[in-house]
C-alpha cells in the first residue's frame, strides 16, 4: 500500500543509519528481527533507521502498512501530523476517533529532519491515487478559509433576518434591496 511511497520520499543516508530496500543491511537487519517479532519477515521490512550511541540505542521500521519502534507501532494510513524537537520525533495518530501520539527517538537531529517530512508528507498521501505525489500543504491557509466561511454565514444571516423585518413591515423593499446588495459585495 505504502511501498512505493516509501521508496520514493524516504531518504536513504548511510551516515544518518536510513535505510530503503533493497539496501537494507542483512546483518543488522536479521538481528533487529530476532527481537522485533511483530514483523514476520524481511521482506515485509520497506526502510528502516537503526542508532546506537554510549547510552542507549534503538531503530525505527517502515513495512507497506506499519511503522515499528521500540516503545509501539501504528498504521501509516492513520499518521495525522508529525513534529520533531532534536532527535526526538512526535507522530500524532487517528486511533478509534482520537488523536493519539507516539514520540520515539532517532539518532540524530538529520535523521528526525527526515522522519518529519515523511510522515507529514504521509499524512497528505492518497494511496488509492495511481501516483505517489503528495496532496498540497494548505494548512497555512486554513485560518483564512475558515474565517470567509464565517464571514458568508454571518451575511445569509443577516441577510435572512433582513427578509424578516422586511415581511414584518419595518423596512421597505428599498431598504432591504439595498442593504443585501452592499452585504453580498463584502464576499
Amino acid at each position: 500500500m505504502y511501498r512505493q511511497f516509501l521508496q520514493e520520499k524516504f531518504p536513504a543516508d548511510e551516515k544518518s543509519n536510513l535505510f530503503k530496500f533493497p539496501a537494507l543491511p542483512a546483518v543488522k537487519l536479521g538481528k533487529l528481527l530476532m527481537k522485533e517479532t511483530r514483523i514476520s519477515q524481511p521482506g515485509d521490512v520497506v526502510a528502516v533507521h537503526f542508532y546506537s550511541s554510549m547510552m542507549s540505542s534503538g531503530y525505527a521500521i517502515f513495512t507497506d502498512t506499519e511503522f515499528f519502534y521500540p516503545g509501539g507501532s501504528f498504521l501509516l494510513e492513520d499518521v495525522k501530523s508529525a513534529q520533531e524537537d532534536g532527535s526526538r520525533v512526535t507522530v500524532h495518530v487517528n486511533h478509534l476517533g482520537s488523536l493519539v501520539t507516539h514520540a520515539f527517538k532517532v539518532g540524530s537531529d538529520e535523521a528526525a529532519h527526515a522522519f518529519r517530512k515523511v510522515f507529514n508528507d504521509l499524512s497528505r498521501f492518497d494511496p488509492q491515487a495511481s501516483t505517489t505525489e503528495v496532496a498540497p500543504d494548505y494548512s497555512a491557509y486554513e485560518g483564512k478559509a475558515i474565517d470567509w466561511l464565517l464571514m458568508r454565514d454571518e451575511v445569509m444571516k443577516t441577510i435572512d433576518m433582513l427578509a424578516e423585518k422586511f415581511s414584518d413591515g419595518k423596512i421597505s423593499l428599498l431598504e432591504y434591496e439595498e442593504k443585501k446588495e452592499e452585504l453580498l459585495s463584502r464576499l
